[in-house]
């Protein structure tokens, strides 16, 4: 399983700094060191690296397109996280040559692990995303595109699944193939005549089914770099007075 990273500053003192800086400054650095970057970054990922992934239905279709499958992707973050973009790589059938042409938009649901409830959930349609080629293609000529979106939310730290599908203009035209991701195991899907209900997949020899996406955004603070914080500015506040 891939879990969530972050990169935090690092606080370096030098022999004889702390007479150099002084205390008020020691407490800023240290409440610095302790906070998260204010930049936002990639906070989890699970790259492609199979184009040959599984066709995935948005959810809310309610099995009601030709192919009827929607599939999700088991992940981990160990920290609380504030979302504002989702990338995530896939390709079409391509049967009427169109690529992405059938495809009105896209489903980002993220479920819980039970699959009873929805962590969070975006809708994003074709005029909300950046498709770029990567200049691979699947087995039937349909090129991959990674899809990127402006999201809004957050996310407690935990297991969730991963659920992303696509909406079509046809029903019975190209479904979104979603590319398989760098985690193995912990693929789900459902799909008629029990849509609604999710089995996991057994492992596949070769190569996994899906789902690769990135997320970014950044590391909620935690209470004790909140802390520093607040300690840091009232000690600044006090030596200018």
């Amino acid at each position: 399983m891939v879990s969530a990273t972050k990169s935090e500053p690092t606080l370096r003192v030098e022999s004889g700094d702390a007479m150099r800086f002084g205390p008020v400054n020691l407490l800023a650095m240290v409440a610095m060191s302790a906070a998260p970057t204010a930049m936002g970054g990639v906070v989890f990922e699970s790259l492609s690296t199979d184009t040959n992934g599984s066709i995935s239905n948005a959810y809310s279709s309610g099995g009601s397109y030709l192919y009827a499958t929607s599939t999700g992707q088991a992940f981990s973050i160990e920290d609380d996280l504030i979302l504002d973009r989702i990338t995530f790589w896939g390709s079409t059938q391509n049967f009427n040559g169109g690529q992405l042409a059938n495809l009105t938009g896209y489903e980002v649901i993220i479920w819980n692990t039970d699959f009873g409830s929805i962590a969070a959930q975006w809708t994003l349609s074709a005029g909300d995303v950046t498709a770029i080629a990567t200049g691979d293609e699947n087995i039937y000529n349909g090129l991959e595109y990674a899809i990127s979106g402006a999201i809004s939310g957050t996310l407690a730290a935990g297991s969730y699944v991963m659920n992303i599908g696509g909406f079509q203009a046809d029903p019975n035209g190209d479904s979104f193939v979603w590319s398989s991701g760098s985690i193995v195991g912990g693929w789900w899907y459902t799909q008629n005549p029990t849509w609604g209900t999710w089995k996991e997949a057994p492992l596949m020899i070769g190569s996994e089914p899906g789902g690769a996406f990135r997320l970014e955004g950044s590391v909620v603070p935690s209470p004790g770099a909140i802390a520093l914080l607040g300690l840091a500015g009232l000690a600044v506040g006090r030596r200018r007075r």
